[in-house]
């Protein structure tokens, strides 16, 4: 037997407690796997420019993206170049 029957409902326990641990520490705000807000490339892109701005970076492929500066609804205090025709999964 590997466990003895006094320690069988301890070691259920544990194994609840580390799966319930390990769900928790997997799970992100907003679901879907996805980090929340513009990327850092977006944010450093309008770095100096004004909301309304035309502004462009380099996308996670390489790609150029071209947009303009907003301020994401997420966070208004910072400005973001948001992709022509929206974002891109």
């Amino acid at each position: 037997m590997l466990f003895p029957k006094s320690n069988k409902k301890f070691a259920a326990a544990a194994f609840i407690l580390t799966l319930s641990v390990s769900a928790l520490s997997c799970a992100q705000p907003g679901g879907r796997g996805r980090p929340q807000g513009p990327p850092p490339e977006a944010t450093e892109a309008c770095k100096s420019l004004s909301v309304g701005d035309a502004c462009s970076f380099s996308g996670r492929r390489g790609e150029e993206v071209v947009g303009t500066c907003i301020n994401p609804p997420e966070d208004e205090d910072i400005l973001a170049c948001a992709p022509k025709g929206g974002p891109r999964h």
